[in-house]
Order: structure tokens, then C-alpha cells, then sequence
């Protein structure tokens, strides 16, 4: 007859590791989260067209000044009209471009 494992054992078998990371953050701008869409040529002149850049993670600071737990991810469901009012005061933490 086989010997059951005790409940001690099973928890040191599903032990999970920690993984820890240090990243640099910066207060986010405008341009942070456009990209050149186009030029559009206007007689001698060239004017570039922006549009809203997908997929670019970023921090909120709280009323504190602590940031928050967790992170964002910029995509076709972000309120533009919130995160334009906390880049505005200054809430908004992005990746430092190297790691662009």
C-alpha cells in the first residue's frame, strides 16, 4: 500500500517563486502616447496628422503621490478624455525610453 503525502508536504511542492524587477519610470507626456499617422503636403508646406498609440503600459500616480499597484495598457477601449486630464496634472508614469 502506497503512503499518503501529509498536507505539510504538498505545500512545499506548490511553493511559487518570486520574481522581482526594477524598472525606471518617467512623468508621461502627450507625446508619449502618438505616432505619426501621416504627412499630409499643404502647398511647400508638410503637416504631420498624429493618432493614438496602442499597447503602451503605463502608471497612475494616486491623490498621495503613491503609484499604484498595478499597471495599464493603452488600447482601443482607453478613455483618451481621463488619460489627457492626468497627463494634464501630471498623474501618468511611463517607461523610460530605452526601453522603447
Amino acid at each position: 500500500m502506497k503512503k499518503k503525502k501529509s498536507k505539510k508536504s504538498l505545500k512545499n511542492t506548490t511553493k511559487k517563486k518570486k520574481i522581482s524587477h526594477k524598472i525606471s519610470l518617467r512623468k508621461a507626456v502627450k507625446k508619449d502616447f502618438l505616432e505619426i499617422d501621416k504627412y499630409i503636403h499643404k502647398g511647400s508646406k508638410s503637416v504631420k496628422k498624429w493618432k493614438f498609440r496602442h499597447g503602451i503600459p503605463y502608471w497612475c500616480v494616486n491623490k498621495l503621490g503613491k503609484i499604484e499597484n498595478n499597471n495599464y495598457i493603452t488600447s482601443e477601449n482607453t478613455d483618451l478624455g481621463d488619460l489627457k486630464l492626468l497627463i494634464a496634472y501630471e498623474q501618468v508614469l511611463v517607461l523610460t525610453d530605452r526601453f522603447r
